[in-house]
């Protein structure tokens, strides 16, 4: 099925409710040092950063502005920029 920005928003809840800790995951774009091309695999979430393990170390990356390629789909780091355990209520 073509990706169009309509299935893509119905995708959208069932996305967000996935765990991204083990997840293996690119940086599309980001703010900062640890802008892309960045790819790993993500060892730990808080409420605004990724930290993942990439072949140059770990790398923190700000969720905010920056949008993320995961085996079940590209997240907007924006719609995610709240803690792990609160992405359930809010979708």
């Amino acid at each position: 099925m073509k990706k169009t920005p309509t299935t893509l928003a119905r995708q959208k809840p069932d996305v967000l409710r996935h765990a991204c800790i083990g997840q293996t995951v690119r940086v599309l774009n980001a703010a900062g040092k640890a802008a892309s091309p960045l790819e790993g695999v993500v060892l730990d979430e808080t409420k605004s950063t990724f930290l993942i393990q990439s072949e140059r170390g770990p790398k923190r990356v700000p969720k905010k502005d920056a949008r993320f390629a995961f085996p079940f789909g590209i997240v907007d780091g924006n719609d995610i920029a709240f803690e792990p355990h609160e992405r359930l209520k809010r979708t």
